[in-house]
């Protein structure tokens, strides 16, 4: 019988997921694309706003996000691609819009979820799925 690999479950905060030095991410190549409309970020963004305004002192719940470790430094999401992604193009609009109006900690904080905070060539999320849209991302969403 195959030994059954150990799973952990660990609270973070989207700062901690989004921030941390440890974590880069991969979408592998057996996850599908990512197929968000405006109606899903929409309604992110609603959820967002909503329970912020509504519960300023209360976190957050963004569903689950499952990661595993692999084997060239990186973490393969196995679950939550859509969010995560999504928080990612979010990160990118917010700092396109409002660059020349956001503090040096703000924007500092919104470029480390985009990139690496020494190396502005690694990013925080690559797409393995597709080549096709491993380019749309990265052309789309993290240079324009």
């Amino acid at each position: 019988m195959a030994k059954m690999a150990k799973v952990e479950v660990e609270l973070k905060k989207l700062h901690q997921i989004l921030v941390d030095g440890e974590y880069f991410y991969q979408v592998p190549d057996y996850q599908r694309p990512y197929v968000w409309d405006k109606e899903h970020l929409g309604a992110l963004i609603d959820d967002l706003v909503g329970s912020y305004t509504d519960n300023k002192e209360d976190e957050y719940f963004c569903g689950s996000i499952v990661i595993a470790e692999n084997k060239n430094g990186r973490w393969d999401v196995v679950d939550g691609q859509q969010r995560l992604t999504s928080f990612i193009i979010l990160a990118c609009t917010i700092l396109r819009l409002y660059k020349h109006r956001l503090g040096q900690k703000s924007k500092a904080f919104i470029e480390e979820s985009i990139y690496d905070r020494y190396d502005k060539e690694k990013e925080r999320l690559k797409f393995f799925a597709a080549q096709n849209y491993k380019s749309i991302f990265e052309n789309t969403v993290l240079k324009n």
